[in-house]
């Protein structure tokens, strides 16, 4: 081979090299899955409470790159959920912060002025091929409204934000978690029109909804 051949195959080789290393790189960062979770069902004051959850897994690499290289986990994950009417409208003008399920319930201070404030834990750390999940919204047995389920939820002893009311109907929910300068969303129907065994959410399919949702 002559000079100018070598040269040609270095330069090859080189972008080659880098490409591959960018490519392993990409693949390391997290990546997550957002899906319906199991409800969790619990009594309180002689009535059942249904809390919907979602899923979130940080997906672990290929299996072919587990041999050589881990993954990232993902940290500080913060979610949020939008709610919006099946017209595409907002429900509420503004999201609300999501509240991880594992998180201790926040710690509610009464001050003297009677004010309840509350400490909380907003952000999760997702290890490589890890699973966690995300609380959505709960419902009361006997009761037609909904409500989202964050931190605030435990000022109430029924779990209800009364600025937060979910009529019966059904909603679209769009959840956003942002972790180290990215984001991953996902988009759910919810179905509150029917008895709280029927109180379900699930992953929207139709593209021209998810299109409206911004996915």
């Amino acid at each position: 081979m002559g000079i100018g051949t070598d040269l040609i195959i270095g330069i090859i080789s080189t972008f080659a090299g880098v490409a591959i290393a960018l490519g392993i790189e990409r693949a390391r960062r997290p990546r997550l899955e957002i899906a319906v979770g199991k409800p969790f069902d619990f009594p309180i004051q002689a009535r059942e409470m249904r809390v919907l959850r979602l899923t979130v897994c940080n997906r672990p690499l290929p299996r072919v790159l587990l041999w050589f290289y881990q993954s990232e986990p993902a940290m500080n994950c913060v979610a949020q959920h939008e709610i919006f009417r099946p017209d595409g409208t907002r429900l509420f003008m503004s999201s609300v912060t999501a509240r991880w399920s594992g998180s201790p319930e926040p710690e509610l201070i009464e001050r003297a002025d009677g004010k309840v404030l509350w400490k909380e834990t907003n952000s999760e750390d997702l290890p490589p091929a890890s699973e966690t999940s995300l609380d959505v919204v709960v419902r009361r047995e006997g009761s037609q409204d909904a409500f989202p389920f964050v931190n605030a939820s435990y000022t109430n002893p029924r779990y209800e934000l009364p600025n937060y009311r979910i009529p019966h109907g059904t909603f679209l929910i769009k959840t956003t978690i942002r972790t180290g300068g990215r984001t991953f969303a996902e988009a759910f129907h919810l179905s509150n029109d029917s008895h709280l065994d029927h109180f379900r959410i699930e992953r929207v399919a139709d593209p021209n909804t998810r299109r409206q949702l911004g996915l």
